[in-house]
Formats: C-alpha cells, sequence, structure tokens
C-alpha cells in the first residue's frame, strides 16, 4: 500500500495487529563479540509509509551466552524496537516530521559470528 499523506497527524502509539507485524522485517547487526544493534524496518501503522528504527544492547556476555544456548538463530532473545513514524512528511501538523503515530515490534535477535579462536569472554566484558 502505497503512503497515505492524507492521514492527520496523531501523537498515539499503535498495537502492532499480526497481519502488519508480518511485513516487518528485523536484522541484527553485530558491532563487536558482544555488541549489537537491532533494526525493524516496515510500514508505518498510521500512514504506511516505509519506516525504520532500531535498539541496541548494554554490553555483557550474557547475550551471546542467550543466543548461543538455543541453537538456532534468533530463537534465544527477542528484543523490542521502539520506532516512531518518521516519514519526512507534516500530515497536516507544522514540522511534525511524520504522522505522530509509533509502533513497538518484537525482534528476534539473530546469533553473533562464531569466533574461529573460541576467545573467553571476561565477565565484566572486557
Amino acid at each position: 500500500m502505497p503512503h497515505n499523506r492524507d492521514v492527520p497527524w496523531s501523537d498515539e502509539q499503535v498495537e502492532m495487529p499480526e497481519d502488519l507485524l508480518q511485513k516487518w522485517e528485523c536484522r541484527t547487526e553485530w558491532l563487536d563479540d558482544l555488541h549489537w544493534v537491532q533494526i525493524a524496518e516496515g510500514p508505518c501503522p498510521g500512514c504506511d509509509a516505509d519506516i525504520s528504527g532500531y535498539t541496541s544492547n548494554e554490553p555483557g556476555p550474557i547475550y551471546r551466552q542467550l543466543l548461543e544456548a538455543e541453537g538456532e538463530p534468533g530463537k534465544g532473545l527477542q528484543v523490542k524496537v521502539p520506532v516512531d513514524c518518521n516519514c519526512g512528511f507534516d500530515h497536516k501538523q507544522k514540522d511534525a516530521g511524520g504522522c505522530g503515530r509509533s509502533c513497538i515490534p518484537i525482534c528476534a535477535v539473530s546469533a553473533p559470528p562464531r569466533k574461529d579462536n573460541h576467545q573467553e569472554v571476561a565477565e565484566d566484558g572486557a
């Protein structure tokens, strides 16, 4: 569905219905052995524009352990990714930059890349 620029601005958080959630894509970008950024992209629940948001983890080996324990990527840890409409249109609200809706898709974090050298990670993340 194309971006509906006629939707009036409204400051509200929208629950993600299952059919809309299925249109969202999530990906994990690992910054190093313990730090990741989870990116969610999909249609705005208000105006149908393509929007995106991200969240990142706090450092700590527990994330890697959770992901590796399950054996399947994405089964060990799920995170909520807050997303505000950032479509770039004002939707009849001066300088809004979006339709005002926000949503929180839940994304599975993919397993970190395996290291060949199997270095042990200290509990403090150092």
